[in-house]
């Protein structure tokens, strides 16, 4: 038993305990596939990998109640990239079979899916027609439940660009976002929205652009709980982006935004203000790289202690190119969360700081085949102790494409 579950017995293609001799295995049967890789301009490639993790506080829970877990995903999926006249055709779709070791409860197969037509009337009218499909496993930090209780999202859009002149150009959109768990999680509940967008951007000759854009939402949540949960909200936003091609060698992209959300149910829930980000991508010489950036967002999460939570987010990613088929990655991201609206005073006031330090080696031997290992440690901290975590993590990871 764990956690209250049963174990369930069954027959597992890779089991857990020999996860990286399967791996090596897979490894060595690739290379020897030398003849049979992707090439960059083949129209369509099918992939392949194996990924072995271990992790240490499965559940991201207090020193006291640390659940350590080993988890095996295999992936098969294909690409399409298919041209045709003005008209691009694509499709990235793949298959995902998770096994955990130890809480084998939470086993699942995840099916994700992304296709879209570039379509294009004109060299001056053109756009997008896209979909999305996407299944995972709700993340434990803010999923407080041991459940196998699994996300599915799906986005369907359309969006056009006409340009006007001088540089500028009308753009606009529709799209339809729809969000399911498979176990009740009640600060982030079933829910779709349809949103319309318009503006206008501006495109230099050196590829910087700026853009200017309003957008309007409706959402409804797909669960009725009573008590305080809403039923349905307007969410209206203004919205500035900016991408500088400061050098040839340095980009800053830039979003700042203002939003206003209005509950249908709870003035509580209500809520405004301005989010944004700001990223510096530095490619300091043939070999370095380096990504800077910050963000603040809004996100709704309705429980009794908040109606939504304000994150302000730090991250800094290097990548070395050690030598012509060896990388070096590493990662850092500092997040602070203020959970605000609570509609029972007394409960509110929560504020958490995440932080998340990764390493990681690519090695490819081969054009089709990369290796890479990781180590990644993640830390809550937070002035409720119930929320305090430490997590360690530790994989190694083969693809191919063929």
């Amino acid at each position: 038993m764990c956690g209250g579950y049963p174990k369930r017995s069954r027959w597992r293609i890779f089991p857990a305990m020999s996860a990286t001799r399967s791996l090596l295995l897979a490894l060595l049967l690739a290379s020897l596939m030398q003849g049979a890789h992707a090439d960059p301009e083949d129209m369509w490639n099918l992939n392949a990998g194996i990924n072995t993790t271990h992790v240490s506080n499965l559940f991201f829970s207090p020193q006291a109640f640390e659940s350590s877990d080993q988890i095996l995903a295999t992936t098969v999926g294909l690409k399409v990239n298919k041209p045709a006249g003005l008209q691009r055709f694509v499709l990235d779709a793949s298959l995902t079979d998770n096994r955990f070791r130890t809480n084998d409860y939470l086993d699942f197969v995840g099916k994700n899916l992304t296709g879209a037509w570039l379509w294009s009337l004109t060299p001056r009218i053109k756009g997008n027609l896209s979909a999305n499909y996407n299944e995972g496993l709700n993340s434990f930090i803010d999923y407080r439940g041991r459940e196998r209780n699994l996300r599915t999202t799906q986005m369907y859009r359309f969006d056009v660009e006409g340009e006007i002149g001088g540089g500028f150009s009308a753009i606009g959109g529709v799209n339809h976002f729809d969000q399911k768990n498979s176990e009740l999680f009640i600060a982030q509940r079933d829910y779709q929205t349809n949103a319309a967008e318009f503006g206008i951007k501006y495109l230099t000759s050196t590829e910087s652009s700026v853009t200017l854009l309003g957008r309007r939402s409706r959402g409804e949540y797909t669960q009725d709980l009573g008590g305080l949960e809403e039923s349905g909200f307007d969410q209206n936003e203004a919205e500035l982006r900016v991408a500088w091609v400061a050098t040839g060698k340095s980009t800053l992209v830039g979003r700042l935004a203002y939003i206003n959300r209005v509950s249908d149910t709870y003035a509580m829930r209500d809520f405004s203000g301005p989010v944004g980000s700001l990223d510096w991508l530095w490619n300091v010489d043939a070999k370095l790289r380096i990504n800077v950036g910050f963000r603040q967002d809004l996100v709704s999460y309705q429980d009794f202690e908040a109606s939504y939570y304000k994150a302000q987010v730090f991250s800094i990613a290097p990548v070395w190119q050690v030598f012509s088929k060896t990388a070096l990655r590493a990662s850092y991201s500092r997040e602070t969360r203020d959970y605000l609206g609570a509609p029972v005073a007394v409960l509110g006031g929560r504020e958490d700081t995440l932080q998340q330090a990764l390493v990681a080696v690519d090695w490819t031997p081969l054009r089709p085949l990369t290796v890479s290992t990781f180590v990644q440690r993640q830390t809550r901290t937070s002035d409720r102790a119930i929320n305090d975590f430490d997590n360690d993590m530790a994989g190694i990871s083969g693809s191919y494409a063929f």
